[in-house]
Parts: structure tokens; sequence; C-alpha cells
């Protein structure tokens, strides 16, 4: 089976609340599949990373970070088939700290609707293991920081 690799970039969306955090999940149309997960996509020409996670987060949600956490990025891998070759994918996740009265404005054509959560919530809401997983590392900078 042929196989490939793929980078992509993302940001962890988050809003603060005088009872803590809520981060940002999207429901994502991906090729016949559907999952809950955070805003991604890989680079275009020339882009860094970060310019990658701020204008997927942007095509994806209409969100603009406030600030984005530079100093920790957060790495996802992953392998999958996908039209009989098996890719694997690392993702890069920055987080990124948006208004609370910012608008959500989603994507409609990769989007099926985006919710903010709590942490608690997020993690019954997430597809997959491995994204629960950097929900968790996310909350343990959090809490160290």
């Amino acid at each position: 089976m042929e196989s490939a690799k793929e980078y992509a970039y993302g940001i962890i969306p988050l809003r603060r609340f005088e009872e803590g955090y809520q981060v940002l999940l999207i429901h994502q149309i991906s090729h016949s599949d559907t999952h809950w997960t955070f805003p991604k996509g890989h680079a275009e020409s020339g882009e860094t990373p970060l310019q990658t996670a701020l204008r997927e987060l942007q095509e994806e949600t209409g969100l603009t970070p406030q600030s984005v956490n530079t100093e920790n990025s957060f790495i996802q891998e992953y392998v999958f088939t996908h039209e009989g070759r098996r890719i694997e994918k690392q993702v890069t996740y920055f987080v990124g700290y948006i208004a609370k009265d910012a608008d959500l404005l989603t994507q409609q054509e990769e989007i099926l609707e985006a919710r903010w959560c709590t942490f608690f919530e997020a993690r019954q809401l997430l597809t997959y293991d491995g994204t629960r997983e950097l929900l968790d590392e996310v909350e343990q900078v959090l809490m160290v920081g």
C-alpha cells in the first residue's frame, strides 16, 4: 500500500470566563465521515505553521485570536487510510485566546457545527482518544501557567 506523510496546523481556541476556560470544537466534515475536533488544515505555499493555523481558524470559524501561545505547541500524530493510501498525519496545534464576544461564523462546506464547551463537555464530544489526550495536555499547561 502506498503511504504518505501529511502535516497540518491548527488552533485550539479558548475563551476565559470567571469559572474557567471554554474550548471551541468543530464538527468537521472529512471525506464521507464527520468527527468532533479542533480547527486545522494544510499549509499553503510560503506559510509558516502559525500562519497556516491562523488562516485555517479564520476560514473555518471566522475567529481571530486576541493572542496565541507560541511557547507551547501540541503535536498529534495518527495514521489512517484514504483511497487506498496509508496516511501518516502530524498536526501541530497552538492555543489561541478568543474574545468572549467574538462572532462565530462557520465554513458551511467543511463544518456541520461549532460549539463552545467546558473541558468536561469537550471530552464527551471529541470523537478520538488522541484528541481528548491533546485537550488534557492543554489543560495541564493552563493549570501550571
